[in-house]
């Protein structure tokens, strides 16, 4: 698998499999995500961290970002407030699916693997555990993650 075709059956699969999920459990994985997201050294010390705002049945950070926001000292910036002067120590990168050596499938656009190596930050990619495959297919241009949260798991890679 290695074409854009490959890519996007793979993307319409992973779309299909998450929206399957019933809002109850998405909830109680995604509290757990955010569990194991705090417990990460990583962002206990960073102090500007890039995050984003749910879109359809992504995990939701919700509950992670309005913490950072109200009461952790920390500053959280999204993508589309994102200048280019800012500092940010992690990045928090949602995907469709992520492989077991760091590679994650995004939507398409490639907006991420553009944004992350102009930051120089760590990247955390943000999944349930079902969106974990053995291996993608990846390209030249797709940009790896340092780690990699589930519902059920923290992988550093």
């Amino acid at each position: 698998m290695k074409t854009n075709a490959d890519k996007q059956l793979l993307r319409n699969v992973a779309i299909v499999k998450r929206r399957e999920i019933d809002l109850a459990k998405r909830i109680i994985f995604s509290k757990q995500i955010v569990d194991n997201l705090n417990s990460l050294l990583e962002i206990q010390k960073a102090t500007n961290i890039l995050s984003y705002s749910v879109i359809g049945a992504e995990v939701d950070l919700t509950e992670f970002n309005n913490f950072i926001l109200c009461s952790s000292g920390k500053k959280i910036f999204y993508p589309e407030s994102l200048k280019d002067d800012c500092e940010i120590d992690v990045a928090i990168i949602p995907g469709l699916l992520f492989d077991l050596r760091g590679f994650r499938l995004g939507r398409g656009k490639g907006y991420y693997d553009k944004l992350l190596p102009k930051l120089s930050c760590i990247s955390i990619g943000i999944g349930f555990d079902f969106q974990i495959v053995k291996k993608l297919p990846s390209d030249t241009h797709d940009f790896k993650m340092d780690c990699l949260v589930t519902n059920k798991r923290i992988i550093h890679f």
